[in-house]
């Protein structure tokens, strides 16, 4: 069986240019506590050093696996399953051969490879530990260094160390952003930047003296946030509005006192959230790709556009930010379609490079390795796609893909030989290529 690829090279211009633990562990979060007990350092250390070396270890034995690749796809079967018992997944995210999956109570964590345990429910995985919120669900976590950030459904970002030496885990610092829900972090080496009702930036040195961290500086945004992280990149933090006028918006990513954007980008409507990878600025809105340079001030127009729904209504015809590769940007189309860009164009417009139509169903945010683009569809089924073949011969070998069985609103994680999904029930997937996951 072969796949049908639309190849798009020559598309038209756009004409428009548990319980017990889950007690015990609430009184320390409690929504901007300003007091929180501490950890001894010596024991954290202790802890710590220990915790690095078994991390090191399970990455080296993660790597062992057999790495999924275009040849293997089609062998990929479940490995195991975790109900982390915290309700539904909201992100996941894979760091150094550990999983941490944020749910609506709070943060999970797997030390990879993880094996079935018989005590557990279908002799599914059991998690390393938890992080109970008593303002949940988190957003999809991010980590960088020695933590994990994720923000909360009312105004904080929380900062959990990356290993933990208890199943119940206290962030080492809560910083207050706003009242609203709290974006997944865009995080540098200097700062944790998130949206709520504003752009907060947060020291990612903060909480060395009180577990409560103020911003170092926010900023206000026209219209709605896009639902999305801030992007950095070429000294600039960048976000985008979903309200109907739209809009780029790209801030010093150091700013202090009345903070202004360097320039602001002209979308023509509500926008997804931003992706950064080289010179460059991506962003979907009505219908389209557009593509800014880092370098503009001022009011900016996008250096080119890619139409993927011509004559698409006043959305912008995705869900989530672009995800760029290399030389391509992928994105996961409101219908169901994977669209594939050039990240460069030397024209006004140029058309998408390929598609593939993988669902009926809205797509999350592609994650693509090794050549290989993964997404999951909110009815819950996550694809597999080969994106190695020749679009003018116009097949490709047909999709990998597996349902779930229920909705999920998280996007995919790969690495180490699996992909890890989750879903609304509150479950952990984990799909390899051989043995042992």
């Amino acid at each position: 069986m072969r796949h049908h690829v639309s190849p798009m090279s020559e598309a038209p211009h756009d004409p428009e240019g548990g319980s017990g633990v889950r007690a015990g562990v609430r009184h320390h979060l409690h929504p901007h506590r300003r007091t929180m007990v501490r950890i001894g350092v010596v024991s954290v250390a202790a802890i710590a050093v220990l915790a690095g070396i078994g991390g090191a270890i399970r990455a080296n034995r993660a790597q062992d696996r057999t790495p999924i690749e275009p040849g293997n796809v089609d062998q990929l079967h479940l490995d195991w399953t975790s109900d982390v018992g915290l309700g539904a997944i909201g992100g996941l995210s894979l760091e150094d051969g550990d999983l941490y999956v944020s749910t609506r109570e709070g943060l999970v964590a797997f030390a990879l490879p993880c094996q079935p345990d018989a005590s557990a429910p279908d002799d599914g995985c059991r998690p390393q530990w938890h992080g109970i919120v008593p303002d949940g669900p988190l957003s999809t976590p991010v980590v960088h260094g020695d933590h994990v950030y994720a923000g909360s459904s009312s105004g904080q970002v929380y900062a959990f160390p990356s290993a933990c030496p208890g199943n119940g885990c206290a962030p080492d610092w809560v910083g207050v952003a706003g009242t609203g829900a709290v974006s997944e972090p865009g995080v540098n080496e200097d700062f944790v930047y998130v949206m709520s009702d504003r752009l907060y930036a947060f020291p990612s040195a903060c909480g060395t003296q009180d577990r409560a961290c103020p911003p170092a500086w926010s900023t206000s945004i026209p219209g709605r946030p896009a639902d999305g992280p801030p992007a950095i990149g070429g000294g600039l933090v960048l976000v985008s509005s979903s309200s109907p006028g739209g809009g780029v918006f790209a801030f010093p990513a150091v700013c202090g006192g009345r903070c202004e954007p360097v320039w602001t980008g002209d979308t023509d409507g509500p926008a997804t959230a931003v992706a950064v990878s080289g010179q460059s600025a991506y962003v979907a809105a009505r219908g389209r790709l557009l593509a800014f340079p880092l370098s503009c001030r001022g009011i900016c127009r996008p250096s080119w556009t890619s139409t993927f729904e011509p004559g698409g209504s006043f959305a912008p015809g995705a869900r989530s930010a672009p995800t760029v590769a290399g030389d391509l940007v992928y994105l996961g189309g409101d219908h169901g379609t994977l669209w594939v860009f050039p990240a460069a164009c030397p024209h006004a417009t140029c058309g998408p490079a390929r598609s593939y139509d993988l669902s009926g169903t809205a797509l999350h945010r592609p994650t693509v390795d090794a050549g290989l683009a993964y997404a999951t569809s909110m009815d819950g089924t996550v694809y597999a796609v080969v994106d190695l073949c020749d679009p003018l011969a116009q097949v490709c070998d047909p999709p990998w893909s597996q349902s779930m069985g229920t909705h999920t609103d998280a996007a995919p994680a790969v690495g180490a030989g699996a992909i890890y999904v989750g879903d609304d029930d509150g479950e952990v997937h984990a799909f390899t290529s051989g043995p042992g996951g």
